[in-house]
């Protein structure tokens, strides 16, 4: 998937729980705690996609703003360096900081955990869900 995201035109990020449109003085507050940026398998359609191609809707299908608009209080949300949004190649940052991208993320099955970091470290192998870690 995160080959799709890398080449994609256009992705968007549902954000269910915001409520506020980005001139709501409330809107940093309710973006931050949105929980898209706490699901595993959302770090790669945030880091993956052209800062321009990627735009974040609300729980009102409003859409809030690009990712590139966006990058200095996303990188404080998600504590992932300014560069590695806005483009640079993934490979040049140490895996221990890839890694501590996800660590705080969360995953319905175990084995999402991990699967949603082979595009991160350019693993590619097939999936077996059902099977656990």
């Amino acid at each position: 998937m995160f080959k799709y995201y890398k080449h994609a035109t256009l992705c968007i990020a549902y954000l269910q729980g915001v409520a506020v449109g980005r001139n709501d003085r409330l809107f940093e507050s309710d973006f931050s705690k949105s929980e898209w940026f706490r699901r595993s398998w959302t770090l790669q359609e945030l880091i993956a996609p052209a800062p321009e191609a990627l735009t974040f809707y609300n729980g009102g299908w409003e859409a809030l703003a690009r990712k590139h608009e966006l990058t200095p209080l996303i990188s404080q949300i998600t504590n992932i360096d300014v560069t590695a949004l806005t483009g640079a190649e993934i490979s040049q940052f140490s895996i221990a900081e890839r890694m501590s991208w996800a660590a705080d993320r969360k995953a319905t099955r175990q084995e999402d955990l991990a699967y949603s970091l082979m595009g991160l470290f350019n693993v590619n192998m097939p999936m077996l869900y059902g099977g656990g870690c």
